[in-house]
């Protein structure tokens, strides 16, 4: 399946399901109920097309994602908290589950204290400033060359 829509759009259908408004109240309910898929052997926490979990406050979320290597969308309800979170983009990347679960923490802890990249650092400015000189002694593909062999070097976008 796929959808084109708009992070209005989606919030107005989060609204609709929570609301009763497309689907009666018994309905409503068996979508958001687990089952137990065939072959397994024991409680699945997909619903009918929803991931159902439980927060760390033992509170529900109903999540749906999808990509296509192309674009990636994420729509994730915490009825209890009433909090809908909704990620479109246009770029695919699997982390991007990952980003909205950090999103929810900040959301709904408030002792949450994220993990920030301290970016503007001696290390990045000294690679930034070897990169500019690549290119202006070696050319461009150089400068490619040693941005790749340190791409993911623990001494970049220090932590």
């Amino acid at each position: 399946g796929g959808i084109l829509s708009t992070t209005e759009d989606m919030y107005k259908w989060s609204q609709a399901l929570q609301t009763n408004i497309i689907l009666n109240e018994d309905v409503t309910k068996k979508l958001f109920s687990p089952k137990l898929r065939s072959g397994e052997t024991e409680n699945s926490y997909y619903a009918y097309g929803w991931d159902v979990s439980r927060t760390n406050k033992n509170t529900i979320r109903y999540g749906h994602n999808g990509y296509n290597r192309i674009f990636y969308a994420d729509l994730m309800i915490y009825p209890v908290e009433k909090v809908v979170l909704i990620w479109l983009s246009n770029k695919s990347n699997e982390e991007f589950n990952e980003l909205n679960k950090e999103l929810s923490r900040i959301i709904l802890n408030p002792d949450y204290v994220p993990i920030i990249p301290a970016t503007d650092n001696s290390a990045n400015r000294e690679f930034t400033s070897l990169i500019i000189e690549t290119i202006k002694s070696s050319g461009l593909n150089k400068a490619r060359e040693v941005y790749s062999a340190a791409n993911g070097s623990p001494a970049l976008l220090n932590m």
